[in-house]
């Protein structure tokens, strides 16, 4: 009985310490909370390492990204560049000048799956 404890143990010990060397993977859907009235999204498609965001629906960069060190990402825009350092719960800091200034927005990622929008809706004015 004691062997089977230690083996559990062990196990449990072994489990925490690969998850700890996980790092999560730039990809998919993000969005940040409200800032005003406005909100900001970012598409990532890692297969391309190509990346839009959006600010009300609408594009404001579109760009590629590499992997850096770590858990980090250098995105070169067509806009603006930035660099993106991924959390564990998959959330990062952005800048977007026309929205908030130098002040960082914070994204969460809302799924695997990147998202686009149609350039054409009438009922909002880009920033």
């Amino acid at each position: 009985m004691k062997t089977v404890r230690i083996t559990i143990l062990l196990l449990c010990i072994a489990l925490l310490l690969w998850g700890e060397g996980v790092q999560p993977a730039l990809l998919g859907f993000y969005q940040s909370d409200m800032i005003g009235e406005k909100t900001v999204q970012m598409s990532v498609w890692p297969e391309e390492q190509e990346f839009i965001v959006f600010v009300l629906n609408q594009i404001v960069n579109t760009g590629t990204f590499e992997p850096g060190e770590g858990n980090t990402y250098d995105c070169r825009g067509d806009a603006f560049d930035f660099t993106v350092t991924l959390d564990r719960d998959k959330t990062f800091a952005l800048r977007v000048p026309a929205v908030n200034g130098d002040n960082a927005v914070v994204m969460n990622n809302l799924g695997s799956t990147p998202v686009t929008f149609d350039p054409e809706q009438e009922d909002v004015e880009a920033p």
